[in-house]
């Protein structure tokens, strides 16, 4: 697994060696910002700020800093996942462009930071993107310009206690990847 394009390219993540952490496929992630880059309505990526829950490999957030995101906020509650992306950030020498938590998703506080752009890549079956995504709300994260990614078995709906507007829905195998909108 590698960064796909700009400033990183070519520089490789590292992948905790647990059962636990699913990284999303070179494959699924460029097609995640072909979307993003494309898309009539989402804003522009260079200078945005992103949140990855459930980072993982740090995979989503790490590409939209190489893209030209001005800062990215990880969010993961695995030590190993967040010591190897913590160990990427020092090599890469991003420190002053990130933030991570080492904690669980529903125990982040508020914030009056909105997000430009939120990826939601929960591990499967356990109904995360729906708990984590109105916990973000509630909590001030989410904004009615925040973009949301959300990746789930394809099979698994969004069931949000807001409305939301969806601005594109793509499959990739067994993977089903949401980007939407809340709706005021």
């Amino acid at each position: 697994m590698r960064i796909i394009r700009g400033e990183f390219v070519g520089k490789s993540l590292i992948a905790p060696a647990s059962i636990l952490t699913r990284p999303t496929s070179d494959k699924v992630r460029q097609a995640i910002f072909n979307v993003i880059e494309h898309h009539a309505d989402m804003q522009d990526l260079r200078g945005s700020t992103v949140l990855d829950v459930f980072a993982g490999t740090g995979g989503l957030g790490l590409e939209a800093l190489s893209r030209g995101a001005k800062h990215a906020t990880f969010v993961d509650n695995q030590r190993a996942a967040v010591r190897n992306l913590q160990t990427l950030i020092h090599q890469w020498n991003i420190e002053d462009r990130t933030t991570v938590h080492a904690q669980d998703i529903l125990t982040l506080t508020a914030t009056t930071y909105l997000m430009d752009f939120i990826f939601c890549d929960p591990p499967y079956g356990k109904d995360l993107v729906n708990l984590a995504i109105t916990h973000l709300h509630k909590r001030g994260w989410v904004g009615m310009n925040t973009t949301i990614i959300a990746e789930m078995q394809k099979q698994d709906d969004l069931q949000l206690e807001f409305t939301v507007d969806v601005l594109q829905e793509k499959k990739y195998g067994d993977t089903k990847v949401i980007f939407f909108k809340v709706e005021t």
